[in-house]
């Protein structure tokens, strides 16, 4: 008998199949045998999980003062970037993981956005899950090749798994907004909006003051709104990431203290994160650190560096 890995690559060598590109046809005909192969992620938690396992009334409450707005600023900062190619449609709590490649070790991010580098420290890396409602800027493509796929109609596969993809759902409440074939750059502030109504009252004022501007229709979703809202709404992804820039912004400039077009307050509770953020600077010694992450928004790959 072999090991469970050398057992589980027989099954998955004698049994699965690799589609074609043309395999809308089969995905209709055998939806019930599709299978997707996916990433396996060590000892990952949701971030709901690592929120609601932090205890109340400790000294060192990291997780909700820094590695919280830490993993928001890097989520918006994607989505701020993508959102006319990309709406992940079901972002909530339980569909972010937090890892952490080493447990006594920490990354320096360095966020570059034209001359700004925004940098931090976390010993934390995220990722996004559970894309099966996403738009995707090809979406429309797929839904029209299965109109076109005999063994997908009636309803062009909505019987087959593919019900998301009608464009009829983006402005029914029923289907909470969700069509995969049109972009919504509202709908991912779902994260924001749960932060809102559940953690609220454990957030440091700074992140606070972001979530009340939070502007969401119902529980598990909210129409397309690309106005952007100003210094008094979050209307959009866009907006989310704006208002985490600024709360961001002494990263980049620490001796700066007037920044124009920034309201008072905003720059005070950017002084207020600052200051919480040195608080933990300790809990880092420099030779625990992992290495320095790199990401830009230029088009440039993202760059590690071992330390």
């Amino acid at each position: 008998m072999g090991t469970n890995d050398e057992l589980r690559n027989i099954f998955l060598k004698d049994n699965l199949i690799k589609l074609t590109n043309d395999s809308h046809e089969i995905a209709c005909e055998k939806s019930n045998l599709l299978a997707l192969l996916i990433q396996h992620i060590h000892k990952p938690t949701t971030l709901n999980t690592l929120l609601r396992q932090q205890p109340k009334g400790i000294a060192d409450n990291r997780i909700f003062d820094v590695e919280l707005p830490f993993a928001l600023f890097q989520i918006y900062y994607v989505l701020h970037l993508e959102k006319r190619n990309f709406t992940h449609y079901d972002l909530h709590l339980n569909n972010v993981l937090m890892f952490m490649p080493s447990n006594n070790k920490y990354i320096q991010y360095h966020y570059h956005m034209g001359s700004d580098v925004f940098s931090f420290k976390s010993k934390y890396m995220l990722k996004i899950i559970d894309y099966g409602r996403s738009y995707f800027n090809d979406s429309r493509n797929i839904r029209r090749t299965l109109c076109n796929t005999t063994k997908c109609n009636p309803d062009c596969g909505k019987n087959f798994g593919f019900s998301w993809l009608d464009p009829r759902n983006k402005n029914n409440p029923y289907s909470h907004y969700i069509s995969s074939t049109i972009s919504n750059e509202s709908h991912d502030l779902r994260l924001l909006n749960e932060l809102k109504v559940y953690y609220s009252t454990r957030t440091k004022s700074y992140l606070k003051f972001i979530l009340d501007k939070v502007q969401y229709s119902d529980e598990y979703g909210t129409k397309n709104n690309s106005a952007l809202g100003g210094n008094l709404h979050i209307n959009n992804v866009s907006d989310a990431f704006m208002k985490l820039k600024d709360l961001f912004f002494l990263l980049n400039q620490p001796d700066l203290i007037d920044r124009g077009g920034l309201d008072s307050v905003s720059v005070q509770y950017a002084i207020d994160f600052h200051e919480e953020m040195s608080k933990y600077e300790g809990l880092y010694a420099p030779d625990t650190k992992l290495g320095d992450l790199h990401v830009y928004d230029d088009g440039r790959n993202m760059t590690f560096t071992s330390a």
